[in-house]
């Protein structure tokens, strides 16, 4: 079982080390690298186990995303063309087009008892994590928040149930449950009410210039150690 669930709503530095869009670097190319590079050993686990089970956190605010701009990713916050929103909700979305092309991935490998699905936790802020783009809220976005905290809000631990569903009720091996999105609380997504912009097209296009991008620094950095050695 592997959850796919680091995160963060706003960047301490503007570009990463690899320069990248801070939010768009942890969001999405740390989760992607971390999990691409072990599936070996979930491949190799789905040989003598029949129900292996990767949970990717996405958000409804998948939704407000705008289309990609794969030219924009190196580029740094711009409040001029951009809200800090804009950069979580982009991460979002792409986490929900790798749970897409992963899903697809093991199974195009042969892979039937590797059910790869994304949840949407809810509106949660026990985790604080909204609290890193506070200082960039103006009167009413904080006026909004405080309404949801106390209304349509869930605790941290309601917030885990749908990524627990996913990960471990039986359905999800007996129904054969893959590649798909579900809401609070084990409520799957019809394909055709998914985000406009979360396309199997687009999520292989974004699977491969990660991949891409990924297996490049991997060989600069492998280059650099050796040098040093």
């Amino acid at each position: 079982m592997y959850y796919s669930n680091a995160g963060v709503s706003r960047s301490k530095t503007k570009l990463s080390p690899d320069g990248l869009e801070g939010v768009f670097a942890i969001n999405h190319i740390g989760n992607y690298a971390l999990l691409t590079r072990l599936l070996p050993i979930l491949l190799r686990t789905a040989a003598i186990e029949p129900d292996v089970r990767v949970v990717i956190t996405s958000s409804i605010l998948a939704y407000w995303a705008k289309p990609l701009e794969f030219t924009s990713f190196n580029l740094p916050f711009d409040k001029r063309k951009d809200t800090l929103v804009d950069m979580y909700t982009r991460s979002k979305l792409c986490n929900l087009l790798f749970g897409m092309q992963l899903a697809k991935h093991v199974r195009d490998r042969g892979a039937n008892n590797i059910f790869v699905n994304v949840g949407d936790p809810g509106i949660v802020f026990g985790t604080g994590v909204h609290l890193q783009m506070q200082s960039a809220w103006v009167w009413w976005v904080r006026l909004i928040n405080v309404v949801l905290e106390y209304t349509v809000a869930l605790t941290v631990e309601e917030g885990a149930l749908n990524l627990l569903f996913l990960g471990t009720d039986p359905r999800v091996r007996e129904q054969h449950i893959n590649g798909e999105f579900y809401r609070p609380f084990g409520d799957r997504i019809p394909v055709e009410k998914l985000p406009k912009n979360a396309t199997m097209s687009l999520a292989e296009k974004l699977w491969d210039w990660t991949e891409s991008f990924v297996s490049t620094r991997e060989i600069e950095i492998e280059g650099r150690n050796i040098m040093s050695i």
